[in-house]
């Protein structure tokens, strides 16, 4: 009991800095080339599955799929987010240029409906179903 309690709690401590590491590509690459690219939405779940699949191997697949479709969700939507925070989106007003930012004009729920296109739901789900496929993988 001691052993797969401790394999749980490696495989989340792994799974979340899998999240932050996954949804830091996916946010910073975004940021950077000022494009959203849906493949770096896949790295994000493939980084979270391995993380999480590594810290929890031996136990069970299917609740270990099941976490890591979360993990691997959450890590991308952490990409989103730092896009809302970080992003700064020149509007010229008269002869002046502000650099606004999504956060300063909107909620994080607008913001994602407004930037979302059916392709990136795509990548999205596939990259929740690589997270959960990697997770059971180890």
């Amino acid at each position: 009991q001691k052993v797969i309690s401790m394999s749980w709690s490696r495989g989340m401590a792994l799974g979340i800095v899998g999240c932050a590491i996954g949804g830091l590509i996916f946010g910073g690459v975004s940021l950077l080339t000022g494009y959203l690219a849906g493949i770096t939405a896949l790295v994000s779940g493939a980084v979270t599955g391995v993380l999480f699949g590594y810290g929890t191997k031996g136990l069970s697949k299917q609740h270990r799929m099941l976490v890591g479709a979360i993990l691997g969700f959450l890590s991308i939507l952490f990409g989103y987010y730092l896009i809302y925070q970080l992003l700064e989106v020149p509007i010229e007003v008269g002869s002046i240029t502000l650099n606004i930012k999504p956060s300063e004009i909107m909620d994080f729920t607008e913001f994602m409906t407004t930037i979302i296109e059916p392709k990136d739901l795509a990548f999205f789900a596939i990259g929740i179903g690589e997270s959960a496929t990697l997770s059971k993988r180890f």
